[in-house]
C-alpha cells in the first residue's frame, strides 16, 4: 500500500515511525474493546484532543500499546490537530532542548505545544537517569497547566515503580520519579492492555 506524498509529509513531520505508519483501526480491534476511552480516542480524537486528560496505556509486550497511539494519532492528523511522538530512549539519550524540530523551534518547545503529545515506550528503569525523567515530569506539567493531553505507552503500570524497593537502585529510581509519579493521576488516565501477541499473531498470519 503507497502513501501519498502529503500523507507522508505530515507523517514525518509528527516523527511518526514508520514502522506505525499503516497501524489501522483492524489490528487492534480484539484490545481496543477493553478499554473504556480508548474508542472515543479512535473514532472521535478531536472530542478530547482539547482535553488534559491523556492516556497511560500498559502492558506487557506486543499487546498493540504502541499500535493505538499511532492510530490516535494519525486519526487526529486527518482533522488537522498534531500530535509528536517521542521515543523515551530518545529522551533519555538526546536534550531535547538542544535538538532542533524547526528552524526557529527546539524540540523541547514543540513537545510543550503540540496538540497531542506522545512518550512511547516510557522505561526509566532501562535507563537510570535522572534528567529524561526531570524532562517528561517538565513537559506534563506544562501541558496540564496549557490543558493539553499527554499519551504515554509502558509496560510498567505507575504505581510499580513505588512497589520496588528491594535494591539500591530501585529506592533511587522511586526518588527521582517522585514528582512525575504525583503530577501522572492529574495528567492520565490509566488504560491496561492485555491479550494476544501481536507480533505472534501476525507472524502466524505471514
Amino acid at each position: 500500500m503507497d502513501i501519498d506524498k502529503g500523507t507522508l509529509s505530515r507523517l514525518e513531520y509528527i516523527r511518526l515511525p514508520k514502522k506505525h505508519y499503516f497501524a489501522s483501526e483492524s489490528q487492534v480491534q480484539e484490545v481496543q474493546s477493553q478499554y473504556n476511552n480508548i474508542d472515543t480516542w479512535i473514532k472521535s480524537p478531536e472530542k478530547i484532543a482539547n482535553q488534559c486528560m491523556g492516556l497511560y496505556i500498559y502492558g506487557d509486550w506486543s499487546r498493540g500499546k504502541s499500535s493505538l497511539a499511532a492510530i490516535i494519532a494519525k486519526n487526529l492528523l486527518k482533522k488537522g490537530i498534531f500530535s509528536l511522538w517521542l521515543e523515551y530512549g530518545h529522551i533519555a539519550s538526546y536534550r531535547l532542548k538542544d535538538v532542533q524540530f524547526s528552524e526557529d523551534k527546539t524540540m523541547l518547545e514543540r513537545a510543550e505545544e503540540v496538540d497531542l503529545l506522545i512518550i512511547n515506550e516510557f522505561n526509566p528503569k532501562l535507563y537510570q537517569k535522572q534528567f529524561p525523567i526531570d524532562c517528561v515530569e517538565h513537559l506534563v506539567r506544562c501541558r496540564v497547566a496549557a490543558d493539553k493531553p499527554t499519551i504515554f505507552t509502558s509496560n510498567t503500570k505507575p504505581s510499580q515503580f513505588m512497589l520496588d524497593n528491594g535494591t539500591k537502585e530501585e529506592m533511587q529510581l522511586k526518588s527521582m520519579l517522585y514528582g512525575l509519579l504525583a503530577i501522572l493521576p492529574e495528567a492520565c488516565e490509566g488504560v491496561f492492555v492485555e491479550g494476544e501477541d501481536m507480533r505472534k499473531k501476525q507472524n502466524k498470519n505471514k
